[in-house]
């Protein structure tokens, strides 16, 4: 393959990857505002901030061959702690 073409195929590769980046901030955005409203509820019914077990469940769920473990499990750390942070603040 030309290296014109291989240029076309990159460029075109950053494109989508640029639109999959967008999508995924957009659905954190949409995460933390249902976190919101979950923090609301878990103050009124005098629920705790964290549950340990479904925190680990989902991990656990979301094994994948493409994603190694560490980088799912860092994933789902970093948006847990986000909810936290956002629920915390309802209370």
């Amino acid at each position: 393959m030309s290296v014109d073409k291989e240029m076309k195929k990159y460029l075109k590769y950053r494109k989508e990857i640029d639109k999959i980046d967008r999508k995924i901030i957009n659905l954190i955005e949409k995460r933390g505002s249902i976190s919101k409203e979950i923090g609301i509820i878990k103050k009124s019914l005098s629920m705790p901030l964290e549950d340990k077990l479904r925190e680990n469940r989902i991990t656990k769920k979301y094994k994948n061959k493409n994603i190694s473990n560490k980088a799912i499990a860092s994933l789902f750390k970093v948006l847990f702690e986000e909810s936290k942070r956002i629920q915390k603040s309802k209370r």
